[in-house]
């Protein structure tokens, strides 16, 4: 995470597509929205979160 808020440039691989991307952190209404539904896909991310006291980051790829 501090390697993507240092240098958010990064290139993604989707299947046989690749584009460059910048890692935005979310926060606010964005990170509680995408939280929840992480959360709510993969609910071991909401047992992981109880058990530490910092906030997971979460981090959208923006497509340059």
């Amino acid at each position: 995470y501090r390697n993507l808020v240092s240098d958010p440039a990064v290139t993604v691989e989707v299947g046989d597509e690749r584009y460059a991307a910048t890692a935005v952190p979310l926060v606010g209404d964005d990170y509680a929205r995408t939280w929840a539904e992480i959360q709510a896909t993969y609910p071991f991310f909401a047992d992981h979160q109880a058990g530490v006291t910092r906030a997971i980051p979460v981090v959208s790829l923006v497509r340059d």
